[in-house]
């Protein structure tokens, strides 16, 4: 009975040597899976430049025309002819409250008269509308603010790597005392493997956006 006993404790004491050896890869795996992934996401960061630094583009921008006299065009019929723009393309579907759009971007709600802030419901799409008719005299305060959301996004954001071109190609456009940040349009599996050809795409949808908001607002 004891030398079954002793057996039985030896078995036990072999049985824990291993399962602590085990835990013991087990954590350095996820270690290096840890500083591998830490590795990547630098690597991403680095491919993601302000201004579309490392793609180029033939494609010219509409400057914004920030002491332009406008129309008094209602945000929400904007928005309503941007969607029509793009159809089943429009992405974001998930409004975004005055206390999201100051924690995240920057502006706050006293610089607000009307706004319309859509993001995606699905967290891999990077789609985004901002469109925001300033208070008076705050048209200044909300550009500056969108313009360091966008630089951050650019520059720090991690994202995955079918998104960065479009990332890039993202910008923010004045009309007055209207101010837009956009990032907006499908951009096809065609531009899988060409990240050049797929910011292209990015930069002509957004630019067919403001063609469409100076349609609608520019006297």
């Amino acid at each position: 009975m004891k030398k079954l006993l002793a057996l039985v404790l030896a078995l036990i004491i072999v049985t824990a040597s291993f399962t602590g050896c085990f835990g013991a890869k087990d954590d350095q795996t996820s270690d290096d899976t840890v500083l591998d992934t830490t590795v990547e996401s630098e690597s991403a960061d680095d491919s993601a430049q302000n201004d579309g630094a490392g793609f180029t583009t033939d494609i010219e921008l509409i400057e914004s025309k920030p002491t332009a006299e406008t129309n008094d065009v209602a945000i929400e019929d904007i928005h309503t002819a941007i969607k029509e723009l793009f159809g089943e393309n429009y992405l974001p579907s998930m409004p975004l409250d005055t206390e999201y759009l100051e924690m995240t971007y920057g502006v706050k709600p006293e610089w607000i008269e009307s706004y319309v802030a859509e993001i995606p419901m699905i967290s891999f799409h990077v789609d985004t509308l901002i469109a925001i008719k300033a208070a008076d005299g705050q048209a200044d305060n909300v550009e500056s603010a969108l313009n360091d959301y966008r630089t951050y996004v650019v520059e720090n954001s991690l994202q995955y790597p079918a998104n960065v071109p479009k990332v890039n190609a993202s910008r923010v456009y004045r009309a007055g005392d209207y101010v837009f940040f956009l990032m907006l349009g499908v951009v096809g599996d065609e531009y899988m493997d060409d990240e050049n050809g797929a910011y292209n795409v990015a930069v002509e949808n957004n630019e067919k956006v403001v063609s469409k908001i100076e349609e609608l607002l520019i006297k």
